[in-house]
């Protein structure tokens, strides 16, 4: 597992947020807010795919990769493009 930088962490929790935040509030979140984490989720996914999440509030700590799989999920129905988007990131780095 390799070790996130602070800023990284941030990112990822709050690209999750987004995804998250988006399915319940599709018209209080941005689309160009949602395009930007999907894009720098997916950059951080290359970079460090085996990343691990820190203060994820869970017993088992997360990785960037789940953070992927986790915001495809959540946009699968309200933002299909951009669910696609990740979905494609996690085939390809395997």
């Amino acid at each position: 597992m390799e070790t996130l930088t602070p800023e990284e962490n941030l990112l990822a929790q709050v690209a999750r947020a987004t995804c998250f935040a988006v399915r319940f509030q599709a018209g209080e979140v941005p689309d160009s807010d949602v395009r930007l984490y999907v894009d720098e989720l997916i950059a951080l996914y290359r970079r460090k795919p085996d990343g691990t999440l820190s203060g994820t509030g869970s017993e088992e700590p997360g990785t960037v990769a789940s953070a992927v799989q986790f915001c495809a999920e959540q946009l699968q129905h309200v933002a299909p493009e951009q669910a696609s988007k990740l979905r494609l990131a996690l085939s390809g780095n395997r």
